[in-house]
């Protein structure tokens, strides 16, 4: 969620996860490699803060995980004022 977050910033721009939540719904079989697909979207986006949530699936289609983010925006430079 927080890459999806990133993807959305300019140049001098940064942020900090203030919370997040995850709801596992499906466990997966030990002692295996599983292909999962993950997507991660903004769900909002302000001056300060922007949310996003995210899903885990596997490759199949069946839901794994769901989450929620919430992010504090900043300026990492002056060049962003």
């Amino acid at each position: 969620m927080g890459l999806a977050v990133l993807s959305t910033l300019g140049k001098g721009k940064g942020f900090a996860s203030t919370d997040t939540a995850v709801r596992f719904i499906r466990g997966l079989q030990g002692g295996q490699t599983h292909e999962l697909e993950v997507i991660g979207t903004v769900v909002s986006s302000g001056r300060t803060v922007s949310t996003a949530q995210g899903e885990i699936r596997t490759t199949s289609g069946k839901l794994v995980a769901t989450g929620t983010s919430a992010c504090a925006l900043f300026a990492t430079s002056t060049e962003a004022k």
